[in-house]
């Protein structure tokens, strides 16, 4: 029952570590949404450095993927 138990808790965790990858997800998205606003936007594209924030988003949206991908499969 213990073994249950256990089994239980973890498979708990993996969904609510894939809904807040989830979030995340949707999060970077919006972010990239709004970065490229920003960079259509001539008056304010100088105050942001966009490149590098979307070299960050990309990053962070590859390392999301892989980490859902990860643990559906396990």
């Amino acid at each position: 029952l213990q073994e249950d138990q256990n089994t239980s808790d973890k498979s708990d965790d993996l969904v609510r570590v894939l809904r807040e990858l989830t979030v995340v997800q949707r999060n970077i998205a919006n972010l990239q949404v709004e970065l490229q606003g920003r960079k259509d936007d001539k008056n304010i594209a100088h105050l942001t450095h966009v490149s590098e924030m979307e070299k960050k988003c990309e990053s962070l949206a590859r390392i999301t993927a892989i980490l859902k991908d990860v643990i559906q499969n396990k």
